[in-house]
């Protein structure tokens, strides 16, 4: 039999979701609000098409310390009124500052 392709902690998140389609809606929507204020703010910096996919919600198992890598930044974008806080890596993070210039 082959292995399985989801973890068993992501076999168990599924599992204890229940019935609710979209457990995590205002979430969800919040997310797309602040998404479009992203994507207009990074056409106006940048000369290509802007396409962000999302969001996307995953409840996870494990503590936040397991997840990210050590080289972890944090980009904060200002969108209005707020800030949308993005998680990179730092190689991805440096890549994007160098394009931007």
């Amino acid at each position: 039999m082959a292995d399985s392709i989801l973890s068993q902690a992501e076999i168990d998140a599924l599992l204890s979701r229940g019935g609710a389609v979209e457990p995590h809606a205002q979430l969800t929507t919040a997310f797309k609000s602040a998404l479009v204020g992203t994507t207009a703010h990074f056409q106006v910096l940048m000369p290509h098409t802007v396409q962000i996919e999302g969001p996307y919600v995953e409840q996870v198992q494990q503590t936040l310390d397991v997840l990210f890598m050590e080289d972890a930044v944090v980009m904060p974008a200002m969108i209005g009124e707020g800030v949308l806080f993005a998680v990179l890596a730092f190689t991805e993070a440096q890549q994007f500052a160098d394009y931007l210039g």
